[in-house]
């Protein structure tokens, strides 16, 4: 199996997505865990796994790694327009991962939901993301 560096990946991420005026101008930040004294919106890189993906002579890890939206705004059209900003962001886009070559990244599937307190929207963006290197 790859080298699995679970924090390059988090970092790269984390450099992609606070990178963009157009999800900043959405969010009160990009965290990697959740945070108690921050305003909403914002995200959170959460869980990732990993699985060996080496092909013709190639180390290679197949990530599969979720991103975390916050809301307390009312219904949940701002959760969807933050989801769909990081669509446009990360499915098929780019990314620089320290000694990884990146094969693909894509979204695989994204879901909205209102979490226990009856106030919180909760978006979940899964991707998956192939390394080599």
């Amino acid at each position: 199996m790859a080298n699995l560096n679970y924090y390059a990946l988090q970092q790269a991420i984390y450099s992609k997505l606070s990178a963009s005026t157009a999800l900043m101008a959405l969010i009160n930040g990009v965290f990697d865990g959740i945070v108690q004294a921050i305003d909403f919106p914002y995200i959170t890189i959460g869980d990732a796994s990993a699985s060996d993906s080496a092909s013709l002579g190639a180390s290679g890890a197949d990530y599969r790694l979720n991103i975390h939206i916050w809301s307390r705004e009312a219904g949940h059209k701002q959760t969807a327009d933050i989801i769909d900003v990081l669509y446009a962001l990360l499915h098929n886009g780019s990314l620089s991962v320290s000694g990884k070559t990146l094969v693909a990244m894509q979204v695989v599937s994204s879901e909205i939901r209102l979490e226990n307190d009856g106030i919180t929207q909760h978006g979940l963006l899964r991707l998956q993301i192939v390394l080599h290197g």
